[in-house]
C-alpha cells in the first residue's frame, strides 16, 4: 500500500513538471547579425613589367696623382760672348767743296734793312781751296733769272767746316706785301760764269726765304 503511494507521488510530481513546462513561454534565441561580407575590386590584370632602360653609369674620374719633380741644376754653359755691332760705314762723300747750310740776318728777313748771308762750306778735297763765290737771289715766278746778288768774294777755305759771311748785301725795298725768295750759292769758273754749289749728295743747294714789311 505504501508502495503504491509512493509511485502515486512520483508520477504526479512527473505530471507537474510537464505541465509547467508546458505553459512555460518558449525562450527566443537571438541569433547574431550577419556581417556583411565586403565586395572586393576586381583585381588588376597583370602587365608586363617596363623594360629597364640601361642607363649609362659614370665611372669614377681617377684623381690625377701629384708628379713628384725632381729638380737636378745642371752646369750653366758660361755666356757666348756676343760680336760688336759692326758699324754701318758711312757713304764716303767725293773729294770736293760743298755748301751744306745758309743763314740770313735779320731772322726773319723783312722789306728794307739790308739781308747778309752766311754761308757753311765743307771742305773735302783734301786741301785749300781758293774759289771766287757769292750768293744769287731768285725770285719763285723767275728761277731761271737772278733777282740780285751779293759782292764776289775771293777766299781761302780749308780743309773742314767753315762758315763764311758774303761780302755785300741784298735789300728788299719797302712798299710792297710779302714776298718768296730763294738764294744759291755760285762760284765763278775760269770763263767768270757762275756755277751753283751743291751738298754732298750731290743735289744743288737751295734756301728758301720770304721777306715781309717790317
Amino acid at each position: 500500500m505504501l508502495k503504491q503511494l509512493s509511485l502515486a507521488v512520483a508520477i504526479g510530481l512527473l505530471l507537474s513538471l510537464v505541465v509547467a513546462c508546458a505553459s512555460a513561454p518558449t525562450p527566443t534565441i537571438a541569433l547574431p547579425a550577419r556581417t556583411r561580407v565586403p565586395t572586393l575590386p576586381p583585381l588588376p590584370t597583370p602587365t608586363e613589367p617596363p623594360t629597364p632602360t640601361a642607363t649609362a653609369t659614370p665611372q669614377p674620374t681617377a684623381t690625377p696623382q701629384p708628379t713628384l719633380e725632381t729638380s737636378v741644376a745642371q752646369p750653366t754653359a758660361p755666356p757666348t760672348p756676343t760680336a760688336p755691332a759692326t758699324p754701318t760705314p758711312t757713304p764716303a762723300i767725293p773729294p770736293g767743296l760743298y755748301v751744306t747750310n745758309l743763314r740770313i740776318e735779320p731772322n726773319p728777313p723783312v722789306r728794307g734793312p739790308e739781308l747778309n748771308f752766311f754761308v757753311t762750306f765743307l771742305n773735302t778735297a783734301g786741301q785749300a781751296q781758293n774759289p771766287r763765290w757769292l750768293v744769287h737771289i731768285y725770285k719763285a715766278d723767275t728761277p731761271n733769272r737772278s733777282y740780285g746778288e751779293t759782292t764776289s768774294l775771293q777766299i781761302t777755305i780749308p780743309a773742314g767746316t767753315l762758315e763764311l759771311r758774303s761780302l755785300g748785301f741784298w735789300r728788299l725795298p719797302l712798299g710792297g706785301p710779302c714776298d718768296y725768295f730763294f738764294a744759291r750759292v755760285v762760284y765763278l769758273d775760269v770763263n767768270n760764269r757762275p756755277v751753283s754749289y751743291t751738298m754732298p749728295d750731290g743735289s744743288v743747294f737751295e734756301r728758301g726765304f720770304t721777306v715781309c714789311p717790317p
